[in-house]
């Protein structure tokens, strides 16, 4: 997690990973792709050769290709991504063999119903967590967090609930990096193993201004036969205080999600 591959503090999304064996042309179109942000829905090619490190050439030839498969499209010198992305990603089926987010559609609705806050549902992928759903409050205007962004695990509350219960070597990989990541430099390796702690005792994990200036939330993971395959969280705006009650209620929402991937997990299995 190099202090290049994430965005600087101001609450945006992380950077792009690097794509395996980046010579050839396929991996260089899956680079251009993942490229494109949730928060800067166009982008022009010089944009796209500096967040790829492609040359402008090749950014612009790739794009081609994107173009004519119907996965990006065009205005002027702009390019944004297309309907076609758009069916391929809403394909994917997250937390086999159940979908994830169709089973926590409705506690998601329940919890919303229930606090009137922003509500995320979140998984771990490598040292960054990526929102899989998320309901907006009305007690605030809507936050900065988007359905398929992707942020650093350490500095979210979804995250360090899920790595409060993550295997070892992911949780010292994250905790020796961490130091050198800009979007929370002040968060030291042992105050970040502290707060997994009190996260594995308590159940469930906070954070106050982590990636988002002005956010705090509280977020509990959903545990399948021990194994944190999601979280949820509810966000509230600062400075308002986190009720003792949504700790509670977080717990609760995960615990029940758990409860009906474990039960279609054990139906399969028999």
């Amino acid at each position: 997690m190099s202090p290049s591959s994430h965005r600087a503090a101001n609450g945006a999304e992380a950077e792009l990973r690097p794509v395996a064996s980046s010579d050839s042309s396929a991996a260089k179109v899956l680079l251009v792709l993942g490229a494109f942000r949730a928060d800067e829905p166009s982008v022009g090619v010089t944009e796209l050769g500096l967040r790829t490190g492609l040359p402008k050439s090749t950014a612009h030839r790739m794009l081609g290709v994107l173009l004519d498969a119907g996965y990006v499209t065009r205005d002027r010198d702009r390019y944004r991504l297309a309907l076609r992305a758009f069916e391929v990603g809403a394909r994917v089926h997250f937390g086999a063999p159940t979908n994830l987010r169709e089973v926590a559609r409705c506690h998601l609705d329940l919890l919303l119903g229930a606090t009137n806050e922003t509500i995320h549902l979140a998984v771990l992928d490598g040292s960054d967590v990526v929102y899989l759903d998320k309901r907006d409050g009305q007690r605030q205007r809507p936050l900065p967090t988007t359905v398929g962004g992707r942020v650093p695990a350490h500095a979210t509350g979804v995250g360090k609930a899920l790595l409060a219960f993550a295997e070892p070597e992911l949780v010292t990989a994250v905790v020796t990096e961490v130091v050198r990541c800009k979007i929370r430099p002040r968060l030291a390796p042992a105050q970040l193993r502290r707060e997994l702690e009190d996260a594995r005792r308590l159940g469930y994990a906070t954070d106050f201004e982590g990636v988002f200036p002005g956010l705090s939330c509280v977020a509990a993971p959903v545990l399948v036969q021990g194994r944190p395959i999601a979280a949820v969280s509810i966000s509230i705006r600062c400075p308002a205080k986190l009720p003792d009650s949504y700790a509670r209620y977080v717990v609760a929402t995960a615990k029940k999600i758990a409860a009906e991937v474990d039960a279609a997990i054990r139906l399969i299995d028999k």
